[in-house]
């Protein structure tokens, strides 16, 4: 269940934004004025308290400029610490799980690519079900098959990485 944010006009009473970054206006007992707003959480996050109460950063980035927050926001570049408002889109959580890297247990760093025997096998996930893809010769071919389709299924939250180290 998500909490309910702070209004829009309580965070430009108490914030002002600049470059993907939320400022106290005040000084407080836990800020002084013009100080950045927040940590980084174990999880990668920045997070900050408004009156007592935990928000993510990028949720209050988002209420600052629009109100009415989505559920679900994704960071389009994929880095939890740009909050650039111009970073932040409603997803859904499908969307937003396409728009994630390879996890860091992917022996090779490509997304929807794994060793199976002697060949690389493509697949993704849709709607929760592995759909596979193909059997390939070359992780790189594994890996652009992989591309094509997750922007077939995804469009831009498609997470695609264009830098391959093989």
């Amino acid at each position: 269940m998500i909490k309910t944010l702070p209004s829009k006009e309580l965070l430009q009473e108490l914030f002002y934004y600049e470059n993907g970054v939320l400022f106290r206006k005040k000084s407080l007992s836990k800020g002084k004025a013009n100080q950045p707003i927040g940590w980084i959480e174990k999880n990668g996050y920045w997070a900050t308290d408004v009156y007592g109460v935990r928000y993510r950063v990028h949720r209050l980035v988002w209420q600052f400029h629009h109100g009415d927050c989505p559920s679900i926001l994704d960071h389009i570049d994929g880095n939890k610490n740009n909050n650039a408002i111009e970073n932040l889109r409603s997803a859904t959580n499908q969307q937003n799980i396409a728009n994630r890297k390879a996890v860091k247990t992917n022996k090779l760093g490509l997304k929807g690519v794994c060793l199976d025997g002697k060949k690389y096998k493509a697949s993704i996930r849709v709607d929760g079900k592995s759909q596979h893809i193909g059997y390939f010769s070359d992780p790189n071919d594994a890996y652009m098959a992989y591309c094509q389709k997750a922007k077939e299924i995804y469009g831009d939250f498609a997470w695609t990485n264009n830098n391959l180290n093989i």
